[in-house]
């Protein structure tokens, strides 16, 4: 005999099956009745669940038909992950009522973070609350950082001059010889224990003012400690941020000529290194990438084979020409790949190409890139994306000394089918 389908049982077996397969679940929902014959007995909460359930799981597929799935889950009880998703879903339908609905209902630590402020404006703006918006992004407008940098162009600001802090007192750089803790840490760092040496550092400033902060930050870029020359200063909340430190720019006649070479903007190779690597040409990933492009080594063979390089051995990957070259090659080649943006070329650096294909591939039509880089499936590589243009941006106006526009870094996403990635 079968066994009875039970609302709680039905309900189990749908959310099981949309994260496996949202299409099939869906197509369930709409016939209500199993494969089988059997109907599905749900209550409208539970269908309502059911739904929201369908539409994150097409969300993290990028799946077209997800935002008309969420229709189905507007009065759904879900968490606040749930609930991300389906903000997604209205946002790549620029349902600007519908994200701001949803918005309402989560938390407010989520709501008021920067990624949901800046989304919360946009959508006041879109409907017409121009005021509204306005405050709000005037609130995000003082960040540094990828969302202060959106906000002010939605102001219609001029992107922000980078500052021009105060030098941290002499005197006190140097007291930073005779900290013992910070001896420690630099043995630590002598006997290559990179993890010890960087707790015993971080230790070390605890409790410190912003004068010590950015003392600290100054003997640590001058020791060639620039992973932690940029945690420490920007330990600094209150205060003016030192691009300098922040955003050091070491072997840059390397990287120039290298950049020269691949036609390729200097920048934007700069921001991404500073989001791999932090500098730390030693710097190895889990997953077995290396050095400071945080190159992996399948990708390395095939760098070197397509330029013709047939004397690469594995460790040359740690030379730091070879890395700059094969990251910058990279770099280039996923740009060229990915019909020239930056945007698809970061994310394919982080994911791989073939992902960055898919996912523009999944659009329905033209997509500002602020909002396409918000619905990338991948946690780590939206963050990343993120971070690394930001960082780029950055880069750019030290290297102009004029200020930089973040909109046109990400520009336009344009649907294109799949097609075949030209690189691994």
């Amino acid at each position: 005999a079968r066994t009875p389908l039970t609302p709680v049982l039905a309900r189990i077996a749908l959310v099981r099956l949309a994260r496996q397969d949202p299409a099939r679940a869906a197509a369930l929902m709409d016939a209500g009745k199993t494969p089988d014959g059997r109907t599905l007995k749900l209550g409208t909460a539970d269908r309502a669940f059911v739904w929201s359930q369908i539409a994150a799981a097409g969300m993290f597929r990028l799946d077209p038909q997800a935002p008309a799935w969420a229709e189905h889950a507007r009065n759904a009880a879900i968490s606040d992950h749930t609930r991300v998703w389906l903000a997604r879903a209205a946002l790549a339908e620029q349902d600007w009522t519908g994200l701001e609905r949803i918005l309402r209902a989560m938390d407010p630590a989520l709501r008021q973070s920067p990624t949901w402020t800046y989304w919360h404006g946009r959508a006041q703006d879109a409907l017409g609350h121009h005021k509204q918006a306005r405050h709000i992004f005037q609130g995000l407008a003082t960040r540094h950082d990828y969302y202060g940098k959106l906000a002010r162009e939605e102001l219609a600001l001029p992107p922000a001059a980078l500052p021009t802090p105060k030098a941290a007192p002499d005197s006190l750089v140097k007291a930073m010889d005779d900290n013992d803790g910070i001896r420690q840490a630099m043995a630590f760092y002598a006997l290559g224990l990179r993890g010890e040496g960087n707790r015993e550092w971080n230790f070390q400033m605890r409790g410190r003012n912003e004068q010590e902060l950015r003392a600290a930050a100054t003997w640590a870029a001058r020791h060639g400690l620039l992973d932690r020359a940029i945690n420490t200063d920007e330990r600094i909340l209150t205060g003016q941020a030192d691009y300098s430190l922040r955003f050091p720019t070491p072997f840059a006649e390397q990287l120039l000529t290298i950049t020269s070479q691949h036609a390729i903007d200097p920048a934007w190779v700069y921001g991404l290194i500073r989001q791999e690597s932090r500098f730390v040409m030693q710097a190895r990933s889990h997953v077995g990438a290396s050095g400071l492009m945080q190159i992996m080594p399948d990708t390395a063979r095939w760098v070197a084979r397509q330029m013709g390089n047939t004397t690469y051995q594995a460790g040359q990957i740690d030379d730091l020409t070879t890395n700059l070259t094969f990251g910058s090659y990279y770099l280039k080649r996923a740009l060229d790949d990915l019909s020239g943006s930056p945007v698809l070329a970061t994310a394919g650096y982080n994911a791989g190409p073939r992902r960055a294909h898919t996912w523009r591939a999944s659009l329905s039509r033209p997509l500002e890139g602020a909002i396409f880089t918000e619905l990338i499936p991948f946690t780590e590589t939206r963050h990343y994306v993120k971070a690394v243009l930001s960082n780029t941006v950055d880069y750019a106006t030290l290297f102009s000394g004029q200020p930089q526009s973040l909109k046109s870094w990400l520009a336009t996403i344009t649907p294109q089918p799949v097609g075949v990635a030209q690189l691994p």
